[in-house]
C-alpha cells in the first residue's frame, strides 16, 4: 500500500525523468507464479465441506528484464534469492543485456541493496538509475 508520502515521491521522480531518453534502459524485477492452483473440497455426509485445500503447491519463481530494444530471457529459479544468488542472475545475463543496449545503458532495479549486489553493479553496469536521481558508476 503506498502512503501519499510514497504518491508524492513517485510523482516527484517521474517529473525529474519526463524529457529522460529511455532508449538505454532496462528494467528489472522478479515474480512467481504459483502453478495448479486448483483445488479439491472434501464432502462428509450431512456436513459443509472442509477448507479447500491445494493439490500441489508448485511456486516457481522468474527475474527479467525488458527495454524499449527487447527482453532479456526469463531467468526461472525456486530457491529463496539472496544476495549471491541475484548477483549470479545479473552475471549470466549481462552479456544478453549487452546484446540489447550496447556499453551505454543504465540499469533500473533499486530494490537490491546489499553490498555484494552493490558492488557487482558499480562494477558491471555503466548507470543505475534508482530512487529520485540517476548514478554515474
Amino acid at each position: 500500500m503506498l502512503t501519499a508520502n510514497h504518491k508524492l515521491k513517485r510523482i516527484e521522480w517521474a517529473k525529474k525523468h519526463l524529457n529522460d531518453d529511455w532508449n538505454n534502459t532496462l528494467f528489472s524485477d522478479e515474480t512467481a507464479f504459483q502453478l495448479f492452483r486448483n483445488t479439491l473440497e472434501r464432502w462428509y455426509k450431512g456436513q459443509r465441506p472442509i477448507r479447500p485445500m491445494p493439490k500441489d503447491r508448485v511456486k516457481i519463481l522468474a527475474w527479467g528484464g525488458f527495454c524499449i530494444k527487447g527482453k532479456t530471457s526469463l531467468y526461472c529459479f525456486s530457491e529463496i534469492m539472496d544476495a549471491e544468488f541475484y548477483v549470479n542472475i545479473l552475471r549470466s545475463e549481462l552479456p544478453e543485456i549487452e546484446d540489447l543496449l550496447g556499453n551505454d545503458w543504465r540499469f533500473n532495479d533499486p530494490k537490491h541493496t546489499s553490498r555484494l549486489a552493490k558492488n557487482f553493479i558499480h562494477d558491471n553496469m555503466p548507470k543505475l538509475l534508482t530512487g529520485l536521481l540517476t548514478v554515474q558508476i
